[in-house]
């Protein structure tokens, strides 16, 4: 019998044990989530929540340097954040700097080995580095899970310029803005005072207003509107190289930040959503008239 055995198939390769080396390797440390209270897990998570946001719409607007920014943080705050790490790692496919995306894409399968994504691109990338084996491997795993989905995709796009979307970048603090406004109102300008997290995680914008025309005449500033951050993307037009001024005698932005946070914080005050034009007219139309 001894003879013959040399001739028998190997066993069968275990399709899951690609997962279980893969794990072991990048050894993703859970203990320090297991140990937050749920509070704290919950503001982690919506803290990691606002940078992913932040990240899309940096992406999509073909601002991959904030892009990249905003995913690391977000990952960064929760290794766990399958989303951020696989956009992160795509960014680098796209670019065929295939060794670069491949421990971010091993990350993200360590952390959730339900999810295909990561594992599909992680066959790309280890057959264009050289990992045949691992490559094989993924592969077997990937098809032992999702039968009906082949994990050989057509790249032909990488490498290739990809076409920017007129969406706006991530606001940052200190930056000035152009806007949809008013008749009369072509050189004012909307200026980012502060960013704030909202109790849903997404990011409120605090922001001035500058040189607003007068229904009695001349311009006035308008110091503080909390804005909600997808509402006020729809405002604004450009930015501009202009720098804001901080010093300004009619700039009341401390004063009326700090009297809506303390409302917002009992619930009392919201953010604005409308057309900043539409806002604008509204508070100017309520002012008294001069007798």
């Amino acid at each position: 019998m001894a003879f013959f055995d040399n001739f028998r198939k190997p066993k069968p390769r275990d399709p899951n044990q690609f997962w279980h080396e893969l794990s072991q390797r990048v050894n993703l440390d859970r203990s320090p989530l297991q140990a937050m209270s749920e509070e704290e897990l919950g503001e982690l998570i919506s803290q990691a929540q606002a940078s992913y946001r932040r990240a899309i719409s940096a992406e999509r607007a073909g601002e991959i340097a904030f892009a990249r920014r905003y995913y690391e943080k977000a990952f960064t705050l929760l290794p766990t954040h399958i989303e951020a790490l696989d956009n992160y790692a795509i960014g680098f496919v796209e670019e065929r700097n295939f060794a670069k995306a491949i421990p971010y894409f091993e990350q993200s399968a360590a952390a959730e080995p339900n999810s295909p994504l990561a594992f599909v691109y992680l066959v790309k990338c280890y057959e264009e580095t050289g990992a045949a084996d691992q490559s094989q491997a993924c592969a077997a795993y990937l098809a032992h899970h999702w039968p009906d989905k082949s994990p050989y995709l057509d790249w032909s796009h990488l490498g290739k310029p990809q076409e920017k979307q007129l969406l706006a970048p991530p606001f940052e603090e200190g930056q000035v803005w152009k806007y949809k406004a008013r008749a009369g109102d072509e050189t004012s300008t909307v200026w980012i005072k502060s960013i704030d997290q909202g109790v849903d995680g997404k990011p409120i914008v605090h922001i001035s207003v500058a040189d607003v025309a007068h229904p009695q005449g001349g311009t006035m500033f308008v110091s503080h509107l909390p804005y909600d951050d997808d509402a006020l993307r729809n405002c604004v037009t450009s930015r501009l190289d202009q720098k804001q001024v901080w010093d300004r005698s009619d700039d009341h932005f401390g004063e009326g930040y700090g009297m809506w946070f303390e409302a917002y914080n009992d619930g009392k005050a919201g953010i604005f959503t409308a057309p900043l034009d539409d806002i604008l007219e509204a508070m100017l139309q309520s002012m008294p008239k001069a007798p």
